[in-house]
């Protein structure tokens, strides 16, 4: 079995913590707001630029109302969704 690279775990993690976001019904702001970070760590961190804390970890996975474990499960969907969402 093949390890993953560092950049793969940082990007199937931020895609977790986008699609737990989402469930949860929260936007980047809200959960932002939620962490007492700023919307531009929470982009960096959906989007595996940012590496994070285990503090980190486990306040987003308490915030998003799930186990930390499941952050690091494999992500749902095969692509990232690009760019922003498209206006009603």
């Amino acid at each position: 079995m093949q390890r993953p690279s560092e950049q793969t775990v940082s990007d199937h993690f931020g895609r977790r913590v986008a699609e737990c976001r989402e469930e949860r019904g929260l936007t980047q702001q809200q959960l932002a707001e939620e962490l007492g970070a700023a919307v531009k760590w929470v982009q960096e961190v959906e989007g595996g630029r940012q590496n994070v804390t285990l503090s980190s970890i486990t306040r987003i996975a308490n915030t998003v109302g799930v186990e930390v474990r499941v952050l690091f499960d494999p992500p749902r969907s095969a692509r990232r969704k690009p760019g922003r969402p498209k206006k009603a």
